[in-house]
């Protein structure tokens, strides 16, 4: 619908056509220098051209109208699951804050989405309309996926409501998101004329499919699902007097969308063990259930090689006192391993820690109190 805000997703590109300004189509930032959007939005065959584009949700000066070397996936005329082109830039935005792409299978079926673009009335010209008249913001409208594996592995979706905005010409290129991670799950490449199906590549495979330098840097960058903001918020509120008030329902609501998704992200399993724990020691009855899970989580994680040292801190707390402190033994990375991580604990992971799970008696929560905020 046309008055339905959507999320704030800074990383929106409008992209325009380089000799009149024209709008061409929608993209989305993935590094701060780099974007993405579909190859027949800004090329007929798989040579390089140049287009302008501009932060849809405006932006610091320099943020409208940056040139951008558009390069197409190689052989992606006539297939759909290529359709994909790379936007360079010649110097990072300002204050740019690119898309998180998903990882791992697309959305299931029925799952709730939102897909963003320009179409006519929304920032896209109508036919004669003057490229001055291109600034409009975009558009979000609420689809539903009917799952993946559509004309060589694109995700289908249709629009959620028989009266909102259809996805069409001018959504190509654009953001599919989940909003309930943030993450975007797909591009939009094919809208059925005079249908409320349309068509998008997967974010896995954009991954798959940039180019390795590209790739590596999008793999380096990886942030935190925007929907952990909301978890971390919920944990560190406060009450009148300015002391911790934590909401852990608020917690428990914004993880569920979180927990399916890979140990890259080391912090869904810190603030999942934060959550769990619900303000009580590891050892205490009401959270036994959960120690095995979580240690699991955290096991996960640091295999792959992409625990914190927060999280690291955290896995010594509750070692020494949900397993060590109820004689049930340790075991590989032992909890004395673990625990000099607490001297690399940044002062407001520290003070999580400790207000959240109060274990004086553990070793490490000892050394995470000197790390606390004065």
């Amino acid at each position: 619908m046309s008055d339905f805000p959507g999320p704030a997703a800074p990383w929106r590109l409008r992209v325009r056509r380089s000799a009149d300004g024209a709008v061409l189509g929608t993209g989305f930032l993935i590094l701060p220098d780099t974007a993405l959007t579909c190859a027949h939005v800004v090329a007929e065959e798989d040579s390089p051209a140049e287009v302008l584009i501009d932060l849809a949700a405006g932006g610091p000066h320099g943020t409208r109208g940056a040139r951008a070397a558009a390069v197409p996936v190689a052989g992606w005329s006539g297939d759909m699951s290529r359709d994909i082109a790379v936007l360079s830039l010649p110097h990072r935005l300002p204050d740019a804050v690119p898309a998180v792409l998903a990882t791992g299978p697309p959305p299931s079926t029925a799952t709730p989405l939102l897909a963003f673009g320009f179409p006519r009335g929304f920032g896209a010209p109508a036919g004669g309309g003057r490229a001055d008249e291109a600034t409009g913001p975009g558009v979000w409208t609420r689809v539903v996926a009917e799952g993946a594996g559509f004309d060589g592995g694109l995700l289908q979706y249709t629009s959620a409501e028989p009266h909102s905005t259809p996805v069409q010409q001018g959504f190509s290129g654009g953001p599919v998101v989940d909003d309930r991670t943030g993450l975007v799950v797909a591009m939009t490449t094919h809208a059925k004329p005079g249908q409320a199906i349309s068509y998008g590549i997967p974010a896995q495979a954009l991954r798959d499919r940039l180019p390795p330098d590209v790739a590596e840097r999008v793999r380096g960058g990886t942030r935190p699902p925007p929907a952990l903001a909301r978890v971390a918020a919920a944990l560190n509120r406060r009450g009148p007097g300015g002391g911790r008030a934590p909401d852990f329902a608020t917690a428990r609501a914004s993880l569920a969308a979180l927990l399916s998704l890979g140990p890259e992200h080391s912090d869904i399993a810190y603030y999942a063990a934060l959550t769990a724990f619900g303000g009580r020691r590891p050892r205490e009855t009401a959270v036994l259930d959960v120690l095995p899970r979580l240690d699991r989580r955290f096991r996960e994680t640091y295999e792959a090689g992409a625990a914190t040292p927060h999280l690291r801190a955290l896995w010594a707390v509750f070692k020494e006192d949900g397993f060590i402190g109820r004689g049930l033994g340790d075991r590989p990375p032992r909890a004395g391993e673990l625990s000099p991580s607490a001297d690399h604990t940044a002062p407001r992971h520290a003070d999580e820690i400790c207000d959240l799970v109060p274990t004086p008696e553990s070793p490490t929560w000892q050394r995470l109190d000197r790390r606390r905020r004065p």
